[in-house]
Order: C-alpha cells, then sequence, then structure tokens
C-alpha cells in the first residue's frame, strides 16, 4: 500500500480520532496494518503489533464481536456503525462512536476502524462519559509542527490560492499571513518561474507528489535556493487542495558549489604542477598523490597510493620524517625538511618537503596537505659554496677559515682528553715576489701550486694543510708524540720542496722558511696557535730563509 508523506502526516498526526486499518489475509485473518498515534493512545497497542494478527486489544468489544463483524463488512462491502464504552488505563470510561469501513485497494482488502470520541452524556442515558482533553492535546500538538517549522510550510487550494501559511514561509517569502490568505500563490513570482511552477502544481493536484529544486528572488531581491516538496491533500479519498514544503538550502548549495570549485582548483593544480603534491591520512598513508610522481620519480601514482609517506625515503630520514610529521598534527603547525627519495633510474635525490595539517570545523584532522619539489640541483650548488667557503681557488687546498675550524676542533679534543699530540707549522714560499716580477704573476701561479702540491704529498693522510693566502701555507700536524716527530716532517718538507722544477722551460729550486709550535698548555685559542706559528716563522725568516724554528706556546725555544 503506497503511502505518500503527507498521506502518513495526515492519518498519523493530523486526524485527531483513532484509526486503525486492518489487512484481510488471504486465509479470512485479520492484520493490523497501520495505527495512527491516537489508536496506539487509546488501546496501548504499539509499532510493534504492526503485522501481527488481531488480538484482544480492540477498544470496548469482545474480539468474537469484532470477528463477525468484519466478516460480514468483508462479505457485503457495506460500512457497519456502533457506540461503545472503553476503558483508560486510569480506570476512566470514554464513550466512543466506530465505523468500519471496507475499503479495496490494488486487489488488496482492508477495514478502516475509525473511533471517534462523543460528547458528554448522562449517565442514565448511558454509561459512558468523555474526557476531550487527550482529543485538543492532539490538536494542539499539530498546530505546535506546523507553525514552528523550521522549514517553509503553506497549503493550496485547487485553484492555486493560499489556505494556511506558516511562520518560517512568512519570512522566506517577505510577506505576512494575511497578504497571502486567499489569493494566487503564482501571483507573487516572477512569470519565467510560472510556467515551472504550475507544472508541478498540476501534476500534484493530480496524485503524483514532487519533489524539486528552483532559485526565487524573495521579497528583499535576494535570491534563494529551495528544496521543494508537494504532496496532494487528500480528504475522504478526494485531493482538495497541496501540502508544500519548502526548505532553504542556499547555504548548503554555496558550500558544496565552493568544494567542487575548491576540488577543481586543486586537480588542476596537482596535475599541472612540477612538484609532488600528497595527501596523508592521520596514519601517514597516502591518500592522493600527483601525476607528476610519474615524471620526477618515474613510479606511476597509482604505486603510492595507500603507501606509507616513507616509502622509497632514505633511511636515514625515516626518523625525522616521522617526528616531524607527529608534530605537525599535535601542534597544528606547517613543517620544512629535506630527505632523500629514490628515482627508479637516477638513484638518490634530494627532496624538500613542505606539509600542512587540514582540520575540520570541530577540530579533526581530515588530511595532511604535502608539497614536495625536487632540490637535487640546489644541494649541489649549496655544497659547491660550502666548497667555495672553505677552499683557495690558486691550489685548491682548503683556505684559512677551513683550517681554522679544524684546529679548534683539535684544541677541543685536546681539553677534553687533558693532554694535546698534534703540532701546527707555518709555511712561507721563499722569493716568491722576485719569481712574479722576473718571470710574471702567471708563472709565480704555477710555482704556487708546485709549492703546495709538494706540501701535500709530504704529509700523512691525518695531516691537514692550508693555503692562508700569497705565499703563506698552514699545516695541522695530527698525532705527534714529540717535538722529534715535528722536526722530522719539517726536514721531510724541505727535502721535497728543494727538488728541481721546470716551469715554463725555466728550472727552478723552490725553497721554505718554516716556523712549528706545539701546545704545552691547553688554554690557548686557535688565533693565539697560529701567532705563535707565525713567530717561529719570522725568526726562521730572520735567520736567513729556507731553514725552520720550533716554539713552544709557553715560548721556551728548542
Amino acid at each position: 500500500m503506497v503511502q505518500t508523506k503527507l498521506l502518513q502526516d495526515l492519518f498519523f498526526d493530523g486526524i485527531q480520532d483513532a484509526m486503525i486499518i486492518i489487512r484481510v489475509g488471504e486465509q479470512g485473518d485479520y492484520y493490523y496494518e497501520m495505527i495512527n498515534h491516537k489508536a496506539y493512545e487509546l488501546t496501548g497497542l504499539s509499532e510493534e503489533n504492526l503485522g501481527d494478527k488481531l488480538t484482544e486489544k480492540v477498544p470496548g468489544i469482545s474480539r468474537v464481536f469484532v470477528l463477525d463483524k468484519f466478516d460480514e463488512i468483508v462479505h457485503t462491502k457495506q460500512p457497519y456503525s456502533f457506540t461503545m464504552g472503553f476503558p483508560q488505563p486510569n480506570k476512566e470510561t470514554i464513550a466512543l462512536h466506530v465505523t468500519l469501513q471496507p475499503i479495496e485497494l490494488q486487489e488488496s482488502n482492508f477495514i478502516l476502524v475509525h473511533a471517534r470520541q462523543m460528547d458528554y452524556i448522562e449517565p442514565a442515558e448511558s454509561q459512558f462519559w468523555l474526557d476531550d482533553q487527550n482529543l485538543e492535546l492532539s490538536r494542539q500538538r499539530y498546530r505546535s509542527l506546523f507553525e514552528n517549522n523550521a522549514d517553509a510550510i503553506f497549503s493550496l487550494d485547487l485553484d492555486g490560492n493560499f489556505l494556511e501559511v506558516n511562520k518560517a514561509f512568512e519570512v522566506l517569502s517577505g510577506y505576512k499571513k494575511c497578504e497571502l490568505i486567499g489569493n494566487s500563490a503564482f501571483s507573487y513570482i516572477e512569470r519565467k518561474l510560472q510556467q515551472i511552477l504550475k507544472k508541478h502544481f498540476i501534476k500534484t493536484i493530480r496524485g503524483d507528489a514532487q519533489v524539486f529544486e528552483l532559485t526565487v528572488p524573495v521579497k528583499s531581491t535576494v535570491k534563494k535556493e529551495l528544496h521543494v516538496t508537494m504532496t496532494p491533500l487528500v480528504i475522504e479519498e478526494g485531493i482538495v487542495g497541496i501540502y508544500v514544503i519548502m526548505k532553504d538550502v542556499s547555504d548548503q548549495r554555496k558550500a558544496e558549489r565552493e568544494l567542487r570549485e575548491s576540488e577543481e582548483r586543486f586537480r588542476m593544480i596537482a596535475e599541472s604542477s612540477h612538484d609532488l603534491i600528497t595527501l596523508l591520512d592521520h596514519d601517514g598513508n597516502i591518500l592522493y598523490a600527483s601525476p607528476s610522481y610519474e615524471f620526477i620519480l618515474g613510479i606511476h601514482p597509482d604505486e603510492y597510493v595507500g603507501q606509507s609517506l616513507l616509502y622509497n625515503i632514505h633511511e636515514e630520514d625515516k626518523n625525522k620524517i616521522i617526528s616531524e610529521f607527529i608534530r605537525s598534527i599535535n601542534e597544528n603547525v606547517p613543517i620544512t625538511l629535506e630527505f632523500k627519495q629514490r628515482h627508479t633510474e637516477k638513484g638518490w635525490l634530494w627532496f624538500e618537503l613542505q606539509g600542512k595539517p587540514i582540520f575540520d570545523v570541530s577540530g579533526g584532522f581530515l588530511h595532511m596537505v604535502v608539497v614536495t619539489r625536487e632540490i637535487s640541483e640546489r644541494k649541489k650548488y649549496e655544497e659547491k659554496l660550502r666548497t667555495l667557503a672553505y677552499q683557495d681557488p690558486l691550489t685548491n687546498l682548503p683556505n684559512r677559515r677551513y683550517f681554522q675550524d679544524r684546529l679548534s676542533e683539535r684544541l677541543a679534543e685536546a681539553r677534553r682528553q687533558d693532554h694535546s699530540n698534534f703540532a701546527v707549522i707555518m709555511v712561507d714560499m721563499d722569493n716568491l715576489k722576485e719569481l712574479n716580477d722576473q718571470y710574471g704573476h702567471d708563472f709565480g701561479d704555477e710555482a704556487l701550486r708546485v709549492f703546495s702540491r709538494r706540501i701535500l704529498n709530504s704529509l700523512r693522510s691525518d695531516d691537514q694543510v692550508a693555503r692562508l693566502g700569497g705565499d703563506e701555507f698552514i699545516i695541522l700536524l695530527s698525532h705527534v708524540k714529540s717535538k722529534k716527530d715535528c722536526v722530522d716532517v719539517v726536514k721531510r718538507l724541505h727535502n721535497n720542496i728543494r727538488k728541481p722544477i721546470k716551469i715554463k722551460g725555466v728550472t727552478l729550486t723552490l725553497t721554505a722558511s718554516m716556523g712549528l709550535t706545539m701546545p704545552k698548555t691547553l688554554t690557548f685559542t686557535e688565533e693565539e696557535m697560529i701567532k705563535q706559528a707565525d713567530k717561529a716563522l719570522y725568526q726562521a725568516k730572520q735567520s736567513g730563509k729556507n731553514t725552520y724554528e720550533v716554539l713552544l706556546t709557553a715560548d721556551e725555544e728548542i
């Protein structure tokens, strides 16, 4: 039995009498098909009884009498009415006028039990009396549901005139109830909408309920998007008008459009971006991977979906990524970090990740948006800059800045171990100015390069040499146990440096002056160590060059 929402509303709430629809079974049995709220109140039946066979809970008469009357009605197809008394749970008794109405619908037979409370009658005439408080309460409930409903509700007669409107419709339309009742609903809307609404109106009064949406201007000229439901208003099996519910869905539709537009913008950005765009869930699993994954990493994005954010990430970077991911969600802060990720053919590449957590209006985590950009070239450039910052461009040896950092580290290590096992040698190439004046600066530069290589080749793997500038070099000797070890290195340097060399057809012998110092105390700074070695070098040059001097940090001469 097909029921529209309006018919159900009328049956359950709109009709103030007790109504029970009994279905006639194929074997002559009777079953509860529908029971309205008033009948629930009077009989004690509940929704759990729907579908059950007829029980003893029938208003005021015995089951045998009811079954006899039901059988008679099914046979004669004629209605039957009677008056009865029905005791209430509070042991009071009310008077009911009951009508049994046969109904045939879609080749099925039903009986409508209609029980209407009677007015008060004298006990001499009847033992029944009536308290109509429940009836009035039902009326009040219906009016409250109609008047206070948040949706705009109104009813129209068959000509389209307003019969009744609720407060919400007054607000929506901008008109007072007195301006609407009795007037045609179509006169309040613009012409281009009249044809649409009349089409739905005609279908509804023919019994076909309508559900649709439309955008209409209201009295304030603001346009509203409405979800409209039109249902036939049926009384005694005849359609006498229509019942209309209008729900304002403007904000909802606006939000849906904005969401679609946002999703479309995101899709266009993601599909055209040369960065990796990724969405992660709360557990760090990949919800979305942009098409750029394929040409940046050589892997189709579908392979990443469902994988952990650590997929193809270098092992040494995983812990910091996990830590930053958790911190970002817990503290609701964006994150930026660098890591290495594997390319199918190019191997490990450097990337920079920028992630931002997204939360809903209630503060619940939705996902994290991650934009990742390859920075391999940038890392190479940064490495080159670091190299240039610490490298002498002429000899490719480390420069003063690099040497000072290494010397500082060595001093700190000596202080921790409370003893020193290193020395500093300042080296000056003799006669560079004369070579530049006689043969030119290019010749002098080549002589410096030869000089630097000979120093480098004379040292052990743990030793460090740097060019300070001009003709000055400095050496950090590691793991020396005595002054004799230092002097042995100095002598080896002298022997290797003064071997004859031919530069641009000119054969010459290079020589060097050297100053050596060893820390006897650990209170010296690296700058003081360098000054001490420079002081020893000065003394060596004062002695006639091509020689060396050794000074202790306590100025004790060896």
